[in-house]
């Protein structure tokens, strides 16, 4: 079969498919991002309105489930990275698949630093710090 010969912006058909898969591929990461961000603030307010309730707690469980929120917050930090702005129309192709990369790297940061801080969160509601 004979390769088409059009370019797509100024580049070819070949270059074109592979440069839309990977923008695919970005669009994916952010929008995995954006659910995490949505956990991520759901439990922010779980967290703040239990410590405020529970103004009675021992010190040990108010200041774990402040270490479980303040990790809670660098996972926000690294999904706010994920999901900064950055136009791929600018880039070249292999800058656009680090790109992804990074960004991919970063949400997988931010999913570890989540599951930690639920673990920690779990473990001091699990055993009545609070």
């Amino acid at each position: 079969m004979e390769e088409r010969k059009t370019t797509i912006f100024g580049m070819p058909y070949r270059e074109w498919e592979e440069f839309k898969f990977v923008e695919g591929q970005l669009g994916i990461v952010d929008a995995k991002a954006n659910n995490v961000l949505m956990v991520n603030w759901v439990l922010i307010v779980i967290s703040t309105l239990t410590t405020l309730f529970q103004s009675q707690a021992a010190v040990v469980g108010r200041i774990i489930a402040t270490v479980a929120t303040v990790l809670i917050l660098s996972s926000v930090g690294l999904c706010i990275r994920t999901i900064w702005v950055t136009w791929a129309t600018e880039l070249s192709f292999d800058q656009l698949v680090r790109l992804c990369n990074r960004k991919t790297r970063y949400l997988h940061g931010a999913l570890v630093i989540l599951v930690i801080a639920l673990v920690i969160y779990t473990g001091v509601l699990f055993y009545g710090l609070l």
